[in-house]
């Protein structure tokens, strides 16, 4: 009888322990998801204002994202290794592994916007808000929004989010592809008011939010992952089994 109910203390506290693991690896995601999100907004307004330094900060502000990515990893392996998660413990940690790089690759296309504005002012010398400048603050209003809907999925295991975001991104990306398109047919028109510069950095800015929406999607898959032991693989299987797109069933292939 003692040894069962030393079995069972012992159960009790390991279990707390993770669950301490848990709301510390979910603090630190949470943390580093909102410094994407941040970047993410700051790169697309210096857009507007042209504002060089803003975006320095972004570039700069990077290397956090990348400590915060390390830091989690390095919670999620001691946590296996100190606590030796079972089940849905396990799944959990293995996720947010996982989740990680999606946040880090959105922080990548902050800098990757914030680089091309900086070419565009440094090296073509813009003085005015780029095309298409009114489409890609909505783009990136959007991609917002999903990373809002990705941090409370996850704060409380909701699998539900991923049909919140896969419809939320399949929008972002008809609007991206539908502007790109038409700076493209820009190009030939014999009333050209940008410079084919301005109009090439547009697009360019364009796939990189797409790209962006793509890893959110990746992220809604990961939350729904947790909740009901779903794999990503076997979720894409699933899709494509009901005549879902290509590109629904595929997020991840786009974002690379």
């Amino acid at each position: 009888m003692a040894t069962k109910k030393s079995e069972s203390s012992e159960r009790s506290l390991e279990n707390y322990l993770y669950s301490s693991d848990k709301a510390r690896m979910y603090a630190l995601v949470q943390q580093m998801t909102i410094g994407a999100r941040e970047a993410l907004a700051k790169a697309v307004a210096g857009l507007c204002t042209l504002d060089v330094g803003a975006e320095e900060d972004v570039i700069c502000g990077d290397d956090a994202i990348d400590e915060l990515e390390e830091q989690i990893d390095q919670e999620c392996l001691y946590s296996i290794a100190m606590r030796q998660p079972m089940r849905e413990d396990l799944r959990y940690v293995y996720a947010v592994m996982k989740i990680i790089t999606d946040i880090e690759r959105i922080g990548d296309q902050a800098v990757n916007v914030a680089e091309r504005l900086k070419e565009y002012v440094n090296d073509y010398h813009g003085r005015a808000p780029l095309p298409k400048i009114d489409d890609l603050l909505d783009v990136s209003r959007r991609c917002s929004e999903m990373i809002d809907d990705f941090l409370a999925a996850l704060d409380k295991e909701d699998g539900g989010v991923l049909a919140v975001i896969r419809e939320k991104r399949r929008e972002t990306v008809r609007i991206c592809r539908k502007c790109a398109e038409s700076l493209m047919q820009r190009l030939s028109s014999p009333y050209l008011s940008e410079t084919p510069a301005e109009i090439f950095i547009a697009i360019d800015l364009f796939r990189h939010l797409k790209r962006v929406a793509d890893h959110l999607m990746n992220l809604g898959e990961k939350v729904y992952f947790i909740a009901t032991g779903v794999s990503p693989l076997t979720l894409k299987r699933q899709l494509v089994s009901q005549g879902c797109s290509h590109e629904d069933s595929h997020p991840t292939e786009s974002a690379k």
